[in-house]
């Protein structure tokens, strides 16, 4: 295994493939809170990855690729975007780790094609502070790890987020991708960048989801939209969660699609918000105030009146501009 630690030092320099004990350490476990547990409660000292490639562009990728497939021995690899796995999927034990925090430039923002055009080790955060400050504009995904995931780490776990019942899923915001492949080629998934094509499968969704077993995701083109200037909130009490789940499978099935709704059962709704009963909380959001409301008081009239919702009290925003 060292054998191939020294070609890669050799071919990328010693800034660029790290082995010190010290670094190893912060790679050797992510958010899996089983791993956590076994350092941080039991004290245990877990295993390192070999080492960490902290690459500066995709020719930087190709060519460590290219590097441990020449050698003789099999030498997993791990690739390491934001770190924030709850799975152990940045676990690294034994392998090579691959750190893309370098690659993540915001490289192109097309509002009139609403796409953006971004590098992989780009953090969701930083991506979407940088959409709304053009122009006023979002990806409109937020998940759990909004501040620490980055946009390859989100695509090749297929992610979701707070806003997916009505903007989609990560893999809904996909038009394009560039990977690198277990053999080192560079290569984009498409020629061009259109919403969808009739002509053969669409490669990208070998990659979405992947975990990285296919490829290296490096670069994402993402649909993006305008920011609504208009959005209401509210939450919904049920005697049982049946009530809710029924209440939001009519909303679905009938298409009054909420921006976000997240049922929570009675435990839960006590723990987090102090209420004894099952809880909604729903929001509707657009670019035109009276089909906002009008969605509103049509799924106002859904819980309410076909599945026993009782208001709990919510709030209406503009934003203008």
């Amino acid at each position: 295994m060292q054998g191939v630690i020294v070609e890669l030092i050799n071919a990328l320099g010693h800034n660029k493939v790290i082995t010190g004990d010290e670094v190893l350490r912060r790679y050797s476990r992510d958010f899996w809170p089983l791993l956590i547990m076994r350092e941080q409660v039991l004290n245990e000292e877990l295993p390192k990855p070999l080492a960490v490639i902290v690459p500066e562009s995709v020719n930087d990728i190709s060519l460590a690729l290219r590097v441990i497939n020449e050698g003789s021995d099999v030498v997993p690899v791990v690739i390491y975007g934001g770190g924030s796995s709850v799975t152990g999927a940045s676990y690294g034990a034994g392998s090579i780790i691959i750190d893309m925090s370098k690659l993540n430039r915001v490289i192109d923002i097309n509002t009139y094609d609403s796409l953006v055009t971004v590098e992989a080790g780009a953090r969701l955060r930083d991506v979407e502070t940088r959409l709304n400050e053009v122009g006023g504009y979002s990806l409109r995904h937020i998940p759990q790890s909004f501040n620490y995931a980055t946009i390859g780490g989100l695509i090749a776990t297929m992610s979701s987020g707070q806003y997916s019942t009505l903007y989609g899923n990560i893999e809904d915001m996909v038009i394009n991708l560039e990977v690198v492949l277990p053999n080192g080629e560079i290569t984009w998934l498409r020629s061009n960048n259109v919403p969808r094509a009739s002509t053969g499968p669409s490669l990208k969704y070998l990659f979405i989801g992947s975990e990285g077993m296919l490829g290296i995701i490096t670069k994402a083109v993402l649909r993006i939209v305008p920011l609504p200037t208009h959005t209401i909130y509210g939450a919904y009490r049920f005697n049982t969660l049946e009530q809710g789940v029924e209440a939001l499978r009519e909303l679905m099935v009938k298409r009054v699609v909420p921006a976000v709704a997240r049922l929570y059962d009675e435990q839960e709704a006590s723990i987090r918000f102090g209420v004894n009963k099952p809880l909604l909380i729903i929001s509707f959001e657009g670019y035109y105030d009276d089909l906002v409301q009008a969605l509103w008081r049509r799924a106002d009239d859904v819980i309410r009146g076909g599945h026993g919702g009782e208001y709990a009290g919510g709030v209406s925003t503009s934003r203008i501009g």
